[in-house]
C-alpha cells in the first residue's frame, strides 16, 4: 500500500470526526510515514509498519467523545426552510415526548442493572457482618453445642461472603464491559465510513 492510499483510507475512516481533528490525524500519520522513509524504509514497508488504516481510524473514533460525534453528525448540511421548521415545531409534542420516553426507558433499564449490582454487594456485606456476628456469639456462648453451631454458621456466612465477593467483582467487570459495548454501539451509529 502506498502512502497516498493509506492516507486516503484513513481519511475515509475519519469522516465522522471534526474536520480539524481529522486533518491533524492525517498530518500526524503523513509525517510518521515520511520519517520512516527518511530512516531508509521503502514506502511499502513504512506504511506497513504504521498498521491498518481502518483499525487506526476505528481506534481514533473510539477515543473521540460521543457528544463530539453527535454534534458532527447532526450538523445541518443546509439551512432549513420555513415549512420544515414549522413541521418540526408542530410535531414537537409528539416526537419530543417519544424521545424523552425512549431515553427514560433506556436509562431505567441501565439503572436497574446497576441497582442489582449494588444489591449483590449489600447481600455480600450482610453475609460478612452476619458471619462475624456469629463468630462473636459463638465464642461468647456458654453452651458447647450452641457455641459450635454459631461458630459453624459464622464460618459458612464468611465463606459465602468471600465467594459472593468474587462473583460481585466478576459481575461488576461484566457490567462495565456491557456499558462500554453499549456506548460504542451508540457511538457507531454516528460514525460515517468512507467509500473506497
Amino acid at each position: 500500500m502506498t502512502k497516498s492510499e493509506f492516507l486516503t483510507e484513513l481519511r475515509n475512516g475519519l469522516l465522522s470526526c471534526p474536520e480539524q481533528e481529522r486533518e491533524e490525524r492525517i498530518t500526524f500519520y503523513d509525517e510518521m510515514i515520511s520519517d520512516l522513509m527518511e530512516e531508509g524504509y521503502s514506502e511499502d514497508i513504512a506504511v506497513a509498519k504504521i498498521g491498518d488504516p481502518k483499525a487506526i481510524a476505528a481506534k481514533i473514533t473510539e477515543d473521540i467523545p460521543l457528544a463530539v460525534l453527535v454534534k458532527q453528525k447532526i450538523k445541518p448540511k443546509r439551512t432549513l426552510k420555513g415549512w420544515e421548521i414549522l413541521l418540526i415545531i408542530v410535531g414537537s409534542p409528539i416526537w419530543f415526548s417519544l424521545a424523552i420516553a425512549a431515553v427514560a426507558v433506556v436509562f431505567s433499564i441501565y439503572a436497574v442493572m446497576w441497582s442489582f449490582v449494588a444489591a449483590i454487594y449489600a447481600l455480600d456485606m450482610g453475609f460478612a457482618v452476619g458471619g462475624l456476628g456469629c463468630f462473636i456469639y459463638g465464642f461468647m456462648g456458654f453452651r458447647l453445642f450452641s457455641g459450635l453451631f454459631w461458630f459453624g454458621s459464622g464460618i459458612f456466612a464468611v465463606g459465602a461472603a468471600i465467594v459472593l465477593f468474587i462473583g460481585c467483582i466478576a459481575f461488576t467487570k461484566a457490567m462495565v464491559k456491557l456499558t462500554k459495548a453499549v456506548l460504542n454501539g451508540i457511538k457507531s451509529l454516528f460514525i460515517t465510513r468512507g467509500e473506497e
